[in-house]
């Protein structure tokens, strides 16, 4: 029975881009880096909360960190571009959504 919601939950997650190993049958994952390092606020280095995209690079952060770094230059963090637009990326806050609830249900299921 654990084994075929692991199966579920893994074909869930590579649906969204990350891809899970299983690496016992003890019921332990183990993600890579690069399965979360696109979630992460560069600024912050948590999970990125109400993402915002900067233009023209596409580099994200979390709204808050972003607003607080603004006040001082108009400039990406992480490529040092100028930086013409901020959006709402209202996409990468749902696949995090996803991906937190995934984690969260993982945790219940196996304590």
């Amino acid at each position: 029975m654990y084994l075929i919601k692991v199966k579920v939950l893994q074909t869930l997650l590579e649906t969204i881009g990350f891809q899970f190993r299983l690496i016992d049958e003890e019921r332990n994952t183990k993600r890579t880096k690069s399965d979360t390092e696109d979630l992460q606020c560069d600024i912050c280095k948590n999970v990125l909360h109400e993402p915002i995209t900067c233009l023209p690079c596409l580099h994200s952060y979390c709204g808050a960190c972003f607003s607080d770094i603004m006040d001082k230059e108009v400039k990406c963090p992480r490529c040092g571009n100028a930086v013409t637009k901020i959006k709402q990326n209202k996409s990468l806050n749902e696949v995090i959504e996803k991906y937190l609830t995934v984690i969260i249900y993982m945790k219940i299921e196996l304590s």
